[in-house]
């Protein structure tokens, strides 16, 4: 990081260096943040169907346990999107604070 702070300040400047600086690591916050909440969401969805089909064989066939089961990827994939699109406006209001 050092290295790279150093030729952009030599190429750019000291100030758009920080911007372009401050940009980078919000990104790589953001991207950290956003695969960590997609391996939660992959866990503990993985987690319930599993445990509904070992030990809740009874309920299979019922309506609330038979809807996640047979919807336990739309559920997956809509929770993935969600936790996307709050990545994207988290990125997008710290780029309207630092007004770049």
């Amino acid at each position: 990081m050092k290295i790279l702070t150093d030729l952009l300040i030599k190429e750019i400047g000291r100030q758009p260096a920080k911007y372009i600086m401050v940009l980078i690591l919000m990104a790589l916050a953001s991207f950290t943040l956003f695969n960590l909440f997609y391996a939660i969401v992959n866990f503990m969805i993985g987690l319930q169907k599993t445990f509904h089909q070992e030990f809740n064989q009874s309920n299979l066939g019922k309506n609330p346990v038979m809807y996640f089961i047979d919807n336990a990827s739309n559920l997956r994939n809509m929770l993935h999107l969600l936790f996307y699109f709050a990545g994207v406006i988290l990125y997008a209001v710290f780029i309207y604070k630092f007004k770049i």
